[in-house]
């Protein structure tokens, strides 16, 4: 069982800031991966595919201290530690007391991580606390100090109830993926409502300050805030290493195409302020949901892990998952069906949070409209990113201008938003304002129709997860279908 919720975290959380003790994955063609976080793959469970810090030696002796005397409430001593998981970026324990609770420990593996990153983290799981009511952990102590003799920076945290997505989201059907997809707009919609005057990450104090960006040194990047969607993509249009005159000219070029880029789109509202809080990696691995693996539609409990949020503009943060794109592996095939009508269903949901014909709703549905590759392929080839070598620096450089070049084969893709497809077409689901349609003309079949008419019926007289209805946390708690949606399931197989 997951420890219930403490009192509000600014009065009972304890902070750990002294001085050190002596003890103690865009799919992008012929581009190498690069070092860094923003959008980049991250582990989901188990270790990291690309792990380069070696693991942490962590002082269970200290921890266990710190557990029992510093948490507020009254856990007990703190009895076990135990490992779960090990990523690039975090290790993380589960701490238990004696009176049978648990907390979630999470342990910062880079010892050169700045100290903002994990304030800023903090920063930002408050402000959405007070803010929204997406139900975030609660923070109980935090230590900034990677020398600390528990051996790393690290927080102590709620463990939230339920289960990462990506643990069973191949293992729904259609209506549980509905659900799914639903309560994940209930999420962006509330961050859509958090409004911003400049871009950046959020600092201790509850503003926006530079951006918290773990690919380059402070001395060495020019960190903002930024009052301009230009000025923010212009930060990354540099060299993080000393470099040839050919590579400086491809960053030029680049430049220049984001500056066209932005002029064209200077009055457009989903480029410009008002900014919006994005999530550092809104992914299924930070997504938790309640499932029992039957016939009750799955229930969202948190989203976790905070770090490297930030402030942007309102395209970035209305963005379909990861896991409703298509991609031409031929494993995700299959699925190929289910995401169209799943990427249609999250453009309708979040719209509807929204009333019909106002400014907001339209700026939902332009996002998606206006999808491109001229801002999806920087954000996956230079924003965070810290390229190895200048070779791999300049093929990344040149990859991006090509598919801006009419006079290479690469220019067909410069209108689509993603390369992870290649033969992808765009979604025509954001032909009409209606986001209670049925799907009949958008070439699925009639095999699809009884499910979505079964979801959209549960969600009207569950009075829940209706088309224009908003529900306090944007999650479902609707009551589970009186239908087997396994044959349907099997359709995708």
């Amino acid at each position: 069982m997951a420890p219930e919720h403490q009192e509000d975290s600014s009065r009972n959380r304890s902070t750990d800031t002294s001085k050190p003790e002596d003890e103690g994955a865009v799919e992008t063609k012929d581009v190498p991966d690069a070092e860094g976080r923003g959008g980049a793959a991250t582990a989901t469970s188990g270790d990291s595919w690309k792990d380069e810090q070696p693991p942490l030696h962590l002082n269970h002796d200290a921890l266990k201290h710190i557990a029992t005397y510093f948490i507020p409430g009254t856990r007990g001593k703190c009895i076990d530690i135990i490992t779960l998981q090990r990523g690039a970026f975090h290790e993380i324990r589960e701490l238990h007391f004696s009176d049978g609770s648990t907390c979630i420990g999470r342990f910062t593996r880079d010892k050169k991580e700045h100290v903002s990153v994990l304030e800023s983290e903090t920063a930002t799981v408050d402000y959405v606390r007070k803010h929204t009511s997406i139900r975030v952990p609660e923070i109980y102590f935090i230590n900034c100090n990677p020398q600390h003799v528990v051996g790393a920076a690290f927080v102590l945290m709620e463990k939230l109830p339920g289960r990462h997505l990506y643990c069973f989201w191949e293992k729904l059907g259609l209506k549980h993926k509905l659900a799914v997809v639903e309560a994940i707009a209930g999420v962006l919609a509330q961050l859509m409502k958090l409004e911003f005057d400049s871009i950046g990450s959020m600092t201790a104090g509850g503003e926006i300050g530079p951006l918290c960006d773990m690919a380059y040194p402070e001395s060495e990047w020019d960190r903002g805030p930024f009052s301009t969607t230009l000025d923010y993509l212009l930060s990354f249009v540099k060299s993080g290493m000393p470099i040839e005159l050919s590579t400086a000219k491809l960053y030029s070029e680049v430049g220049d195409t984001v500056r066209w880029f932005c002029r064209r789109q200077k009055d457009n509202p989903i480029y410009g302020a008002p900014f919006r809080m994005i999530h550092g990696d809104f992914d299924a691995q930070n997504m938790l949901f309640e499932w029992d693996g039957g016939e009750d539609l799955p229930r969202m409990t948190g989203i976790i892990d905070w770090d490297y949020s930030q402030s942007g503009p309102l395209y970035y943060l209305c963005e379909y998952p990861i896991f409703i794109q298509d991609v031409d592996f031929q494993k995700e095939i299959k699925f190929w069906p289910q995401n169209k009508i799943l990427r249609k269903y999250f453009v309708q949901k979040l719209a509807a949070h929204f009333t019909r014909g106002s400014s907001a709703r339209r700026d939902v549905q332009e996002c998606f409209r206006q999808k491109n590759l001229t801002l999806n392929a920087f954000n996956a080839m230079f924003i965070g990113r810290h390229w190895p070598s200048e070779e791999e620096e300049a093929l990344a450089l040149a990859c991006y201008l090509k598919i801006h070049d009419p006079e290479t084969s690469d220019h067909e893709y410069a209108g689509r938003a993603y390369r992870g497809k290649i033969f992808w077409e765009e979604d025509s689901e954001m032909g009409s304002d209606d986001e209670v349609g049925e799907f009949e003309n958008e070439g699925v079949g009639e095999e699809y129709q009884e499910p979505l008419r079964e979801y959209n019926t549960e969600s009207e007289d569950g009075s829940e997860g209706g088309s224009e209805a908003e529900s306090e946390d944007g999650t479902n708690n609707r009551p589970a279908s009186e239908e087997d949606d396994r044959d349907v399931t099997e359709r995708f197989q």
